[in-house]
């Protein structure tokens, strides 16, 4: 409907304009004539007898203004003709044709559809990749949160790992001058215990009821003992892991057997002294009681 509109719109000026020139044109062909005829009845008062009569001139005359209209006219219709073919040269390329206009609608739909579905891809990716950027911020936040309270809990931490420390190394040293001290006392029992040539066996005989107090030495063991001159329950309280299992290894003893039995604790125990248990334990409570 569109094509046949412009059409028209496009038609009526040039049929207009032909209908002017052909005006113009009849116009000028009987303004031409007329004079002729003017002349002619005026001639044909003068004319001798013999020629024609005025009325067969005006009738030659109006037939040939009617051959002239008719000339007009063809003209007319082959000026409308040349126009009409020009305005359907220029015109034909834009007209189109209801199978060319559903094709083109039909490509132009497709192409719509697919950049909507490709949009809405875009935009999908788009939403995913938001929803793990706010997921990764979520946990950069709550591991930044972990961190500082993981350094405020931290600082008293670290004081008190360095506090517990040092109060470690102070044992140590506390314990390396008891066993200093230990092994002088060992070395003056040694020096004081040495056998004479009667009465070693009665000595040996009188503290010898003491090692078979300690559970695991029984009367073979304590012989055995005693030939390596440890009779006394101090001898054993004083003695260290190392020397313990030195002492295990020669009375042929395993290992297990020493520790599991730990001689020196329970010599420490029957002289009520303090025992490497109640050494720690002190020393953890000392170190808790620090840190609070």
């Amino acid at each position: 409907m569109g094509s046949t509109l412009s059409t028209v719109l496009l038609t009526a000026p040039l049929a207009f304009l032909a209908g002017w020139l052909l005006g113009k044109v009849v116009f000028q062909r009987m303004s031409v004539v007329r004079p002729n005829q003017g002349a002619g009845a005026a001639t044909q008062k003068v004319v001798p007898d013999g020629e024609p009569a005025p009325g067969q001139k005006d009738l030659a005359s109006t037939r040939t203004e009617v051959q002239l209209l008719k000339e007009a006219l063809a003209e007319r219709d082959q000026v409308v003709r040349d126009l009409r073919e020009k305005l359907t040269a220029r015109v034909s390329p834009l007209e189109d044709t209801p199978v060319n206009a559903t094709v083109q609608y039909t490509k132009l739909k497709e192409t719509v559809q697919a950049l909507r579905e490709g949009l809405a891809s875009k935009e999908k990716q788009l939403e995913n990749m938001q929803a793990a950027v706010d997921k990764a911020n979520e946990k950069t936040a709550q591991m930044h949160q972990r961190l500082q309270s993981w350094r405020v809990r931290i600082k008293p931490l670290a004081k008190q790992f360095r506090q517990q420390k040092m109060i470690i190394g102070e044992l140590h040293e506390e314990l390396k001058v008891r066993e200093m001290r230990q092994r002088a006392l060992e070395e003056k029992h040694n020096i004081k215990a040495a056998p004479e040539p009667t009465p070693v066996e009665k000595a040996g005989n009188s503290h010898s009821k003491e090692l078979l107090a300690i559970q695991g030495i029984g009367p073979a063991l304590q012989k055995k003992l005693s030939k390596l001159g440890i009779d006394k329950l101090q001898q054993l309280a004083d003695m260290d892991s190392a020397e313990l299992l030195a002492v295990g290894q020669s009375l042929s003893i395993s290992a297990a057997r020493m520790k599991k039995n730990d001689w020196a604790g329970q010599a420490r125990k029957l002289l009520n002294l303090p025992t490497a248990q109640n050494v720690v334990e002190s020393a953890e409570k000392e170190a808790a009681a620090i840190a609070g």
